[in-house]
C-alpha cells in the first residue's frame, strides 16, 4: 500500500514537472515600463502635440494653455515673471 506522504510528493512533485514544461514551452517575457508605473502629465502632452517632422533639430514652440503664444506677448510675460516674484517672496518670507 502507498502512504500519504508519498502521495503528496509523488503529486507535488509532477504539478512541479507540468508548471515547468509549461515555463519551458511558453516563457515569460516581463516588460517593465516607466510609462506603466507613472501617469507624467508633461510627457504625454508633449507626446501628443509632437510633430511628425524626424530632423535631428530641436524645436520649442512655447504656448499658453489659452492657446496664446507666451514668448511674443510681452504683457504676458510680465505677468508670469511678477507671479515667480510674488512666489519666491512667499517662500523667502516663511
Amino acid at each position: 500500500m502507498i502512504s500519504d506522504t508519498f502521495r503528496y510528493r509523488f503529486g507535488f512533485i509532477s504539478l512541479l514537472l507540468i508548471f515547468s514544461v509549461l515555463a519551458i514551452v511558453n516563457p515569460v517575457e516581463p516588460t517593465l515600463s516607466t510609462d506603466l508605473m507613472f501617469y507624467d502629465e508633461a510627457n504625454n502632452r508633449i507626446n501628443e502635440e509632437r510633430t511628425t517632422i524626424e530632423k535631428s533639430d530641436l524645436v520649442v514652440r512655447i504656448t499658453h494653455d489659452d492657446g496664446g503664444q507666451l514668448s511674443s506677448n510681452l504683457t504676458r510675460v510680465q505677468e508670469l515673471i511678477s507671479i515667480e516674484n510674488i512666489l519666491l517672496n512667499e517662500k523667502n518670507s516663511e
